[in-house]
């Protein structure tokens, strides 16, 4: 039998009938991988993403605690710096004394129709 019959009759694999396989199979490799990776990502995501948006309305809902606050010692630092002024004393005695300064009198007003009978 000839040489060139030989070879057709029980064709050997060479390297040469596929010289990509190993790449093929590198790249298929890593596009499984990739793949899962991805995959894995978008469930880690979506098991966050409640508990993120849960989280932004507690810090939405404590901001406006906050600013309240802010303007409930606004308020209170004000009130502080009247009190704490010396003319304050006559005024803090007058508002919650009932009483009034040697210099004033008292005016009471009387609605003239509740009066007449």
């Amino acid at each position: 039998m000839p040489r060139s019959a030989q070879r057709f009759a029980n064709p050997v694999p060479s390297s040469q009938d596929h010289p990509y396989q190993g790449q093929t199979l590198e790249v298929l490799a890593k596009i499984v991988v990739h793949s899962g990776l991805i995959v894995f990502g978008l469930m880690a995501v979506g098991k966050i993403l409640p508990y993120q948006i849960a989280q932004s309305q507690k810090l939405e809902a404590m901001e406006g605690e906050v600013a309240q606050m802010q303007q409930r010692v606004n308020q209170l630092r004000a009130d502080y710096e009247l009190d704490s002024q010396p003319q304050a004393n006559q005024r803090i005695a007058q508002e919650e004394g009932n009483m009034i300064g040697t210099n004033q009198r008292r005016v009471i007003w009387i609605d003239p129709e509740a009066t007449q009978p």
